[in-house]
């Protein structure tokens, strides 16, 4: 079974909504100046809507529901990286911090 992000066509629309819905939603969350890079960490779909963990500037965690009907957004939390990191894994929570920190530092995920 082929993973959804290995389909260009999802990749696609993925990319739109982030650029279109999330990073304008994210930017009413983290200060608009302060908005440097985002990396959807887990997309998780329910039945009618798709519940997003996003690692904000390498040290927040925004999570938040979009409805997949009219793309209305319900804020879950806010949180820093570390009690993330520690509630995901536990023990082994600085390795996943410092993989997370990783992905922030990609070039994809920097906001223009």
């Amino acid at each position: 079974m082929r993973d959804k992000h290995d389909n260009p066509n999802y990749m696609t629309k993925f990319l739109k909504m982030q650029r279109d819905v999330f990073v304008p939603y994210l930017r009413k969350v983290i200060h608009p100046t302060e908005l440097k890079s985002v990396f959807c960490i887990y997309e998780m779909i329910e039945q009618g809507e798709n519940i997003y963990t996003y690692l904000v500037n390498a040290d927040t965690v925004v999570i938040f529901e979009m409805s997949r009907i009219d793309q209305s957004i319900i804020h879950d939390r806010t949180i820093p990286i570390h009690e993330y990191a520690q509630e995901s894994k536990g023990r082994q929570w600085h390795r996943y911090v410092r993989e997370l920190q990783a992905f922030a530092e990609r070039e994809d995920s920097q906001v223009k």
